[in-house]
């Protein structure tokens, strides 16, 4: 389906004065870090390079063959804060592979560990 004319003029107005995304944000209430400068950069985001990520086991629970909800089960033993990161993107594409909603359930055996696997991930 091809876009239409007012989404394009729409995406040209962020394109040709990226300020506007940051005051657009914050007029609907996201709360930015302070910042000095605004770059505009490609919005293709298809990895050109391969990489690989791999859930430790992903459990879909569907009804008469639907997806209804996607677990992604991942065991963590220590602090890796590159976790924080790559998380997201495994739940945002198990939810578009699946077209369901998809939660992260972490599994940690230490309390400690299990505090910091339970902190929101801002995305």
């Amino acid at each position: 389906m091809a876009a239409s004319l007012l989404h394009e003029a729409l995406v040209e107005l962020f394109q040709r004065n990226p300020r506007l995304a940051p005051l657009v944000a914050e007029a609907g209430g996201l709360a930015l870090p302070a910042y000095d400068e605004v770059h505009l950069r490609p919005g293709e985001l298809t990895e050109l390079v391969p990489i690989g990520y791999r859930a430790d086991a992903v459990v879909l629970l569907t009804e008469r063959g639907k997806a209804r909800h996607a677990l992604l089960v991942e065991v963590q033993l220590s602090d890796d804060g590159d976790k924080r990161f790559s998380w997201p993107l495994y739940q945002a594409a198990l939810r578009a592979r699946h077209r369901c909603p998809a939660t992260l359930c972490v599994l940690a055996l230490e309390p400690a560990l299990a505090r910091w696997c339970a902190e929101p991930i801002d995305t």
